[in-house]
């Protein structure tokens, strides 16, 4: 649930906006784009923007980190800090579970040494088990996890990027509440496939 604080006499105007780049207000290192989903928020004096809100946030940002690590993009330093944050984790707790010295994830998250496929994996199903309760309806179970192929290696021009569209459901689902959906899939998002390394 949003809560909004406004300070003055005047309550903000609020409007939803059709598109928005939320990466800042996430702390992705990659675009997230959000489709009818975030209001922005202004003085009625000066017509400013004041801030913006985003329903559900630590909702979001799991489902993000579940998208990002469910594609077989290798992961890139910026990439394996924001999965390991959206675990609510810090370093030295990740290096124990990925049984490596806390300076080899070091050199991962600072883009030094690629992450090892096995590790890259372990983080992946780490996301999984950590987030999967939060949306059920993304539609991924750990097989989609186990069996992702990831790029041995990753093309410095390829980015990635997540576009995600609020949905309302439906009265009669059991998790009445917001969804998100993958902008332009009807569907939960795609398995990915890729080649071995």
């Amino acid at each position: 649930m949003n809560k909004h604080f406004n300070i003055g006499h005047e309550p903000a105007e609020k409007a939803l906006l059709a598109h928005f780049e939320a990466s800042d207000l996430l702390g992705t290192p990659f675009p997230v784009y959000l489709e009818n989903a975030v209001t922005e928020q202004r003085d009625p004096d000066t017509g400013s923007v004041t801030g913006y809100a985003i329903p559900n946030p630590d909702e979001l940002n799991a489902i993000v980190a579940l998208l990002r690590a469910n594609n077989p993009i290798k992961l890139n330093g910026q990439e394996i800090r924001y999965l390991r944050r959206s675990l609510g984790w810090r370093a030295v707790r990740l290096a124990k579970e990925l049984r490596i010295q806390p300076e080899v994830l070091s050199r991962y998250e600072n883009d030094k040494n690629a992450i090892g496929e096995v590790y890259e994996q372990l983080l992946r199903a780490f996301v999984f088990i950590s987030h999967k309760d939060v949306a059920p309806y993304i539609g991924f179970d750990i097989k989609d996890f186990l069996d992702l192929k990831v790029k041995c290696a990753r093309n410095v021009s390829e980015k990635v990027a997540i576009n995600l569209v609020r949905v309302e459901t439906d009265e009669d689902d059991p998790h009445h509440h917001l969804k998100w959906r993958v902008a332009g899939l009807d569907a939960p998002a795609p398995r990915y496939a890729g080649g071995r390394c």
